[in-house]
């Protein structure tokens, strides 16, 4: 028999964690397996989504854990603040899908070799964004600027900036180079691809 209180506790902070992270109850049913009306009773806790099997998946979905679900602590556990992480996560976790068993061998460490060399980029991008924002976004340096020979702090502003990013811009030409050789030569597409790695 189900207990009224905790399905209308669980269901409440269903829907509390489905707000914070801005999803709809169709990406809650859809994760779920299950249709919209479904999700939308177990949020309203009117069917039993105390079941372990219901709260365990509603946990990974909402990223949080089936104790905080219950009530049974107040620490969400969850590193994923808001639905773009969400969106991130899903999407990584459907690059990691796609990978085909149809391709050859070397054919799929190209494609592996390729993610990871995006990924890694990006991860260097972050470091560098963050850098370039903090120190030429709207940073009064007029005083370096002046001192270089630049016009003006906004003029310099824009070139640290640029130079800033360059080493991810040069990065995704060098990558569409070698997606426009390997249709010609995958040899020397994976040889580039893999020098680039080592770096």
């Amino acid at each position: 028999m189900r207990d009224k209180q905790l399905c209308a506790d669980i269901g409440k902070r269903i829907k509390q964690r489905r707000k914070e992270l801005n999803l709809s109850l169709g990406y809650i049913a859809d994760k779920m397996g299950v249709n919209i009306s479904t999700a939308q009773r177990y949020e309203a806790g009117l069917i039993d989504n105390s079941k372990k099997i219901v709260v365990d998946s509603l946990a990974e979905i909402l990223h949080t854990t089936p104790e905080w679900l219950r009530g049974e602590t107040s620490d969400l556990n969850s590193d994923v603040k808001d639905y773009m992480e969400l969106k991130l996560i899903d999407s990584f976790n459907s690059v990691l899908k796609s990978f085909s068993n149809n391709l050859t061998e070397d054919a799929s460490m190209f494609s592996k070799n390729m993610f990871l060399l995006l990924l890694n980029e990006f991860a260097e991008f972050n470091k560098s964004f963050e850098f370039a924002l903090s120190n030429y976004s709207n940073n009064d340096n007029s005083d370096i600027a002046k001192t270089i020979g630049f016009s003006s702090s906004n003029e310099f502003n824009e070139v640290m900036f640029l130079r800033e990013l360059n080493s991810t811009i040069n990065t995704f030409t060098e990558l569409s180079d070698i997606l426009r050789t390997y249709a010609k030569n995958p040899t020397i597409a994976n040889n580039r691809l893999n020098a680039l790695l080592k770096q």
